[in-house]
Parts: structure tokens; C-alpha cells; sequence
């Protein structure tokens, strides 16, 4: 198992998980699910992450993986390149592309929160510190279309 992967976790949603750097952004999300399962990308407004615009990203499915359509500045910073229209995968170090496939294949299919915590392998850099949360969101038919993902600042 590689580095990358020991440091997964996969978080259901109830009960909401304690995560302290991410309070404030998981009582955001909560707030934003009314009745539904999921909230969608259009429950919210971008003045809603007012603080948290830097450190975050959205990316939209496209095949088996998810395209960045955000790419805040501090994610730029801590991956070392923008990788806005970039393929989520693409921005890992080569070795570890099916670990995070396969965190968000299971991440759609169980409609969980994805937590990462450790030292991030990035291509042609040193394993960099860092924390993220991969948060689902969900289109008019249910379906996990969309996540948005913040850097723990």
C-alpha cells in the first residue's frame, strides 16, 4: 500500500464528522442540504466562501475522473501549478493515479466525504504537508456530478 493511500479516509455523512480546521466550511455544507441527500453546486453562492476562496477547488466529472473547474491560488501553491481544466488524477505523482480513483469511486458510490491528511505526493516535488476535504455534490437526479474540495488552512 502506498504512502498515498494509507492516508485516505472515507467519512460518512451522518453523523457530521469533526473535523475542526474544516468547522466552519462543514457547517456551510450541512446547512446547504436542506432535505436532500447531497447539496448541489448551485445551493450555493460563490460569496459563501468568503475566506475560503483561495484554498478552494470544484471539479466536475468527466469519464472515470473528475475535472478542475476551481483551482484556488493556495492549491496552486501547494501542487506547484494550476491544474484549473486539469484532470483531478493528473495533479497526483505517477504511482499514485488508481489510489485516488479509486477514493473517489468509492466516494460517489457511497455519497461519503473524502478527508485526506499527510504528506501529499506531487510530481517532480517533495512529499508536501497538507489536509483537504472532498466534499460531494449532488445534480437534480442524485447523482455525485460535482465536488468541492478545501485545503485546511
Amino acid at each position: 500500500m502506498s504512502e498515498y493511500t494509507d492516508l485516505i479516509k472515507q467519512i460518512p455523512l451522518d453523523p457530521r464528522p469533526d473535523l475542526p480546521i474544516f468547522s466552519n466550511i462543514l457547517e456551510l455544507y450541512y446547512s446547504k442540504r436542506g432535505s436532500k441527500t447531497l447539496p448541489g453546486w448551485s445551493d450555493f453562492i460563490i460569496t459563501d466562501f468568503i475566506g475560503w476562496h483561495a484554498n478552494m477547488a470544484l471539479s466536475e466529472k468527466e469519464g472515470g475522473d473528475f475535472r478542475f473547474r476551481i483551482f484556488g491560488t493556495g492549491f496552486a501553491d501547494l501542487f506547484g501549478s494550476d491544474f484549473t481544466g486539469k484532470r483531478l488524477c493528473e495533479s497526483m505523482a505517477a504511482g499514485h493515479t488508481e489510489a485516488c480513483k479509486a477514493h473517489f469511486v468509492n466516494l460517489v458510490q457511497e455519497k461519503h466525504i473524502g478527508w485526506v491528511k499527510g504528506n501529499l505526493p506531487i510530481e517532480g516535488r517533495d512529499f508536501l504537508p497538507f489536509e483537504v476535504i472532498d466534499l460531494p455534490l449532488q445534480d437534480d437526479n442524485g447523482e455525485v456530478t460535482k465536488f468541492l474540495h478545501f485545503i485546511g488552512v
